[in-house]
């Protein structure tokens, strides 16, 4: 289960990396889009507003899949913009998920205990991200302080950048450290 676990988080981050880089080269060739527009007589404000189309091939008006500004991919491709939040709120998804639906019920299964019974103050954090991305817009929603991961408290908006992700990755690695599991009795009949 760890190891499913571990390379679950492993992709996930991955994946949120790639996509930084990916976003690092689209925000570089915007502004070289802004910076032309500003050489051919425009300011630097309208050039932010020209028209950004995404279609098939060259876009036409029949294979049109998005328009939007410069400025406004600029924006979004930023470190703290849409791009980077909306994809460490699917990481942190997909990290619970993982942990909810195969891990804990896995290890309840292996200790022959209830799946309530498996506990994790790293993953009560994650659920408490997940949470506040579902449930609250993004921010943290509860008082209650974070045990292990202590980057946010109520109020703060949940993004997870790659620094974040790499300690996920490095507490997971010594899962599973801090796992509580009442009720399992290694050596049933035994007393001391």
């Amino acid at each position: 289960a760890r190891a499913i676990l571990h390379d679950n988080v492993e992709a996930t981050c991955g994946l949120l990396i790639d996509s930084l880089r990916g976003l690092e080269q689209l925000s570089k060739m915007l502004e070289s889009l802004v910076d032309s527009q500003v050489k051919k007589g425009m300011t630097r404000e309208q050039a932010l507003m020209s028209p950004l189309i995404h279609g098939v091939d060259h876009p036409t008006p029949e294979n049109v899949r998005h328009v939007s500004t410069l400025g406004a991919r600029l924006d979004a491709c930023a470190p703290d913009g849409f791009n980077v939040r909306a994809l460490s709120s699917l990481g942190v998804v997909s990290i619970f998920a993982h942990w909810e639906d195969k891990t804990r019920g896995e290890i309840a299964k292996a200790l022959g205990i209830e799946l309530h019974a498996v506990r994790s103050p790293l993953f009560s954090d994650i659920r408490h991200m997940r949470n506040s991305l579902l449930h609250a817009g993004g921010r943290v929603d509860t008082s209650k302080p974070f045990e292990v991961l202590q980057w946010f408290k109520k109020g703060d908006v949940v993004v997870l950048n790659p620094d974040r992700f790499h300690e996920i990755l490095d507490r997971l690695r010594a899962f599973p450290d801090g796992l509580h599991t009442p009720g399992f009795d290694p050596f049933p009949g035994l007393r001391r």
